[in-house]
């Protein structure tokens, strides 16, 4: 997966500083700053003499949620949505933004503008052709004649029913102003909906792709025909390529005008949920639709772009492009809806409603450059994926004292053993009677808190996403502990191991926002979980897994400075990677990753200086280090505990990631193990009263 890169400049305002060489020469006079309020909290309220506080341009100051790596930030367009927001944009011929989106459920369509790329927004009004009527959201699409069409659904008298009809309204002046709205013709019985463009087939010809038909409307006549071969396509975007080329979001292809179709598989899932997916074409051939995981409200927890560049026939699954990640879900459905700002860069609207995040739900707008795809054309022949046979491959643990290959064998501990030690058993133990809630400065305070990190990339976090739903209804947690979701998409072993170095800086100044959000601090982290790999394995065995080890190794090494209070480090190995149809990281992959984490641990045990966590015998190079859960299963066929997957559990386009099923199938496995281990029990379980 693919990371988004954004150079920051970073500017600070320093007042009422004196030099040495004027100070006590000019007395500066007192005033009471006792009413001053701070510039993001002042909003829309006047300072003096006319002048607000606020950011950004009549737009309530917030931050910006979390996102995929170093991704561009979002910019918020607007704050406190709820309901069907589903927004819609398009950008005008003299380069102006118009979005529309739904304020509340049902109603309070707003507009909002930008004309400098969406860095700015002008305050969200009232969509006054709307006003007075029970609305679902719609589309926007600018004509070739400078026209903006805005086209939304209303409700009929009877809410008991489904059925709805178009309307839509027209701008020409760049969206500050919109006609009186014209209604299609109406038929109360068809649950009549648009979600996407219309295509200009010619002045007085527009494809409208409806939920009830596919029809070319004549905005003079009023007739409404069906489009060429009467196909009915359903709630799906239809594009036209630069070449004249048609593709259907229901995975279909015409080169001949529409008059027939092709099947075109494998295909992005845009037909399953329709009005929430989107597909657009450039003006440079290409095509891209929407691809975010999970389904429905709360479902989502990624968007990503799929590219096809050779007119639809080929979609480019393995490089799927992630442009936003909050490492949790959005919590809605994102509806994200995507326009070309230039032949360089593409710009998203979308929404985000968790209400936890900085500023509460929200629309936002996002810039992508399209420099982050492969420049590969997507028919290129690709190294294909070398399958190895991964069927009689055994857990680690029940590998035990029997040989994996070249003399290696397993058990998680040495010997071929599951338990600890008793020497590093009793140190745990010890350590893990010393965590207590601690304030932000790192000092014991019973109404402080204990935070438990994660680490590592893009897997990592959708097993945090997992555990944290697992923690959710879980009923004897320690009600101080905080877990924070300190995975990045994209952020492998290899480049955070050193914090020095441009990925490494980026990726801990992640952790660090993160924790902010959380309301936390550094010195209130006590316990850490990390779970790490590299892209592209192709180091062989014990190859790759040596690699690993010391980029693990790397990695808990820095821990004590930047987390002075964190004593247990808990490690895991890969998921399975059998279902994998990319290099990313398969079997034996996958399962050899284990290796590298035992290595680690053992080393630790034999009493290495490197890694000395107890500072009676010197200085503390690292935290005390253990085997946190184990989540590697063959498959389908069930470890000795039941656990197992199915392909279901990981996504279609990589099979490699998971899908919110693995996520939660992962996160119960995370809270099993905190909640049993002699290690953690003190410290996650909360107290028998």
């Amino acid at each position: 997966m693919k990371s988004l890169r954004l150079g920051i400049v970073c500017i600070v305002c320093a007042a009422g500083v004196l030099s040495s060489s004027t100070a006590g020469k000019h007395p500066t006079p007192k005033v009471d700053p006792s009413k001053l309020i701070p510039f993001n909290e002042l909003g829309d309220n006047q300072y003096r003499d006319g002048f607000k506080g606020g950011f950004y341009p009549d737009v309530a100051a917030t931050q910006s949620p979390s996102f995929a790596g170093d991704a561009p930030k979002p910019v918020r367009i607007a704050s406190g949505v709820s309901g069907h927001i589903h927004p819609a944009a398009s950008i005008s011929k003299k380069g102006t933004i118009v979005v529309i989106f739904g304020q509340s459920d049902m109603k309070d369509l707003r507009v909002t503008r930008s004309t400098d790329r969406g860095e700015t927004w002008t305050k969200p009004e009232p969509f006054e052709p709307s006003a007075k009527q029970a609305i679902y959201p719609g589309s926007l699409t600018t004509l070739s004649d400078g026209r903006i069409v805005h086209a939304w659904n209303v409700w009929y008298n009877d809410d008991k029913k489904k059925s709805r009809y178009v309307q839509f309204s027209i701008s020409t002046d760049e969206g500050k102003t919109w006609s009186e709205p014209k209604s299609l013709p109406k038929n109360p019985a068809a649950e009549s909906i648009i979600r996407h463009p219309l295509v200009e087939l010619g002045p007085k010809s527009w494809l409208l792709p409806l939920a009830d038909q596919t029809v070319v409307y004549d905005p003079d006549t009023e007739k409404l025909p069906p489009f060429s071969d009467g196909k009915k396509h359903g709630l799906v975007p239809i594009v036209r390529t630069p070449k004249g080329t048609f593709v259907s979001g229901i995975g279909l292809r015409s080169t001949d005008g529409a008059r027939s179709w092709d099947k075109i598989a494998p295909f992005p899932k845009i037909a399953a949920q329709g009005w929430r997916h989107e597909m657009i074409a450039l003006s440079n051939g290409w095509l891209l639709a929407s691809d975010i995981d999970g389904e429905g409200v709360g479902g989502g927890t990624r968007l990503a772009f799929v590219v096809s560049k050779d007119e639809g026939r080929t979609w480019d699954f393995k490089n799927a492009l992630e442009f936003y990640n909050p490492g949790r879900p959005v919590g809605g459905r994102a509806c994200p809806r995507t326009i070309e700002l230039d032949a360089k860069t593409l710009g998203t609207v979308f929404y985000d409603v968790d209400p936890k995040q900085p500023g509460g739900p929200g629309v936002f707008f996002l810039r992508t450059p399209l420099t982050q795809f492969t420049t590969a054309d997507a028919g290129a022949k690709k190294p294909p994926l070398v399958k190895v046979d991964s069927s009689k491959l055994v857990p680690l643990n029940e590998l035990g004292d029997n040989e994996y290959k070249d003399g290696f064998k397993g058990g998680f501990y040495p010997d071929g053993k599951n338990e600890r030690p008793r020497a590093h058993e009793d140190a745990g133990l010890k350590l893990a009677r010393q965590v207590e809630p601690r304030n932000a400065e790192g000092k014991p305070d019973p109404q402080g808190k204990i935070v438990l990190l994660s680490i590592g990339m893009s897997n990592t976090s959708q097993a945090s996403q997992g555990f944290q739903k697992a923690l959710v209804s879980a009923k004897d947690v320690n009600p101080r502990l905080v877990f924070v979701n300190g995975a990045v998409g994209g952020m492998t072993a290899s480049r955070i191991q050193d914090p020095r170095k441009p990925d490494g800086v980026k990726y801990w100044a992640e952790v660090d926002q993160r924790l902010e959000k959380a309301g936390v601090s550094r010195a209130q982290v006590q316990a850490i979980w990390i779970k790490e790999a590299d892209a592209g394995p192709k180091e062989g065995f014990p190859g790759y897994a040596k690699k690993l080890e010391g980029e693990l190794t790397n990695i808990v090494q820095l821990l004590p400075a930047r987390f002075p209070n964190a004593r247990l480090v808990y490690l895991s190995s890969r998921t399975y990677g059998g279902y994998a149809t990319s290099p990313l990281n398969p079997e034996p992959y996958a399962y050899e990753s284990a290796f590298a984490v035992k290595w680690l641990i053992e080393r630790q045990i034999k009493g290495e200086v490197g890694l000395t966590f107890d500072a009676s015998k010197g200085e503390a190079r690292a935290p005390w280090l253990s085997w946190g859960p184990y989540l590697w299963a063959n498959g389908e066929k069930k470890r000795a505990d039941g656990f197992s997957y199915e392909s279901a559990d990981f996504t279609a386009n990589d099979g490699t990631h998971l899908t919110p099923s693995g996520m939660s199938k992962v996160g119960r496995l995370m809270l099993q193990f905190f909640q049993t281990d002699t290690t953690t029990r003190p410290w996650f379980v909360a107290e028998k009263k």
